[in-house]
């Protein structure tokens, strides 16, 4: 009995010591004739991810959508003038610079002619069958297609946004005539255009201009373009051109490697919601294929007139430039 109490005290007591203080303890309670688990307690930390809050910028309602440009074209070397139509995607964020500034880039295209010179020559008499003369003027024009990136800087609140075009694609120049008879010709034409030579070749050059807004969706924008190919080819000058004996003589020359060209016209925005809507509360009861058809019918009916008719015709003789 003594040996018993011996290994109660020293062994068994300090063993459920020990295993109570590292893991739960198992008590019997007498009370309920049940064991009860004293576990330890645990702390639970929430495993949901935080969100935190940026400041959002205002984004200038103009650049979210996409543009089109309508302009005026004048180029620098010669007098004359022309126009021009662009349109243009919704802008892609580059870099934000500032809280209030941005870099914007847009993709597109432009296309514009130019007239770039004028010269009336005078009056030559018609060929049999015709009688009388005609007076005669000759015009050179340049015309361009383009594929065209844009830069801008948006400035937020801010009327003056700079810009930046690169563009690459097809250039052309053509030198073209005017026979205008002095008096009436029976089935001839009241005026014959026909054109004398035409060059195109691949074309690059950058754009600079400043846009102004004139309301929320209209901006004055202007700018200067510059143009350039490593190209060149051959046209009719009308700057040389001349009537002797009643002849029209013309020479052969290169055309221009460099070229600029001024513009000063309109940005829209156009919104596409807004169209949506006017579409689908249109209430009229107008027949669209009516229209068309009339459209077509009066197309027909000019060109017909037009067809019956005959060219004016006069001496020409053109000559290769020395």
């Amino acid at each position: 009995m003594n040996a018993f109490k011996t290994f109660f005290f020293f062994f068994l007591i300090p063993g459920l010591t020990a295993i109570g203080q590292d893991s739960e303890v198992l008590v019997n309670d007498p009370a309920q004739d049940e064991i009860v688990v004293n576990a330890p307690e645990l702390k639970i930390e929430s495993l949901l991810p935080v969100t935190v809050s940026t400041p959002t910028v205002p984004v200038s309602r103009f650049y979210g959508l996409p543009s089109v440009d309508i302009y005026c074209a004048l180029p620098l070397s010669g007098a004359g003038a022309g126009m021009g139509f662009g349109m243009f995607s919704k802008g892609l964020e580059l870099e934000r610079l500032s809280s209030k500034q941005r870099l914007e880039l847009r993709f597109g295209g432009d296309f514009y002619f130019t007239q770039y010179a004028h010269k009336k020559l005078g009056t030559v008499p018609l060929l049999a069958p015709q009688s009388g003369e005609a007076k005669v003027s000759m015009s050179q024009t340049n015309f361009g297609l383009n594929a065209v990136a844009r830069f801008i800087l948006v400035s937020e609140p801010g009327k003056i946004s700079p810009y930046l075009d690169l563009f690459t694609g097809i250039r052309g120049f053509s030198a073209d005539m005017n026979v205008r008879p002095t008096s009436y010709q029976p089935g001839y034409d009241e005026n014959t255009y026909s054109n004398l030579s035409t060059f195109t070749g691949w074309n690059f050059g950058a754009s600079f201009g400043l846009m102004y807004s004139i309301t929320k969706n209209i901006k004055l924008n202007t700018g200067i373009m510059y143009t350039t190919s490593n190209r060149q080819g051959e046209i009719d000058n009308i700057k040389t051109a001349r009537i002797a004996e009643g002849n029209v003589y013309t020479y052969k020359s290169a055309t221009p490697r460099d070229f600029f060209v001024l513009k000063a016209g309109i940005t829209f925005l156009v919104d596409t919601r807004e169209v949506k809507e006017k579409k689908s509360c249109c209430c009229c009861d107008c027949d669209e294929t009516e229209v068309h058809s009339s459209g077509l019918l009066w197309a027909f009916l000019y060109s017909a007139g037009n067809a019956a008719s005959k060219a004016n015709q006069i001496n020409l003789n053109p000559k290769i430039s020395k």
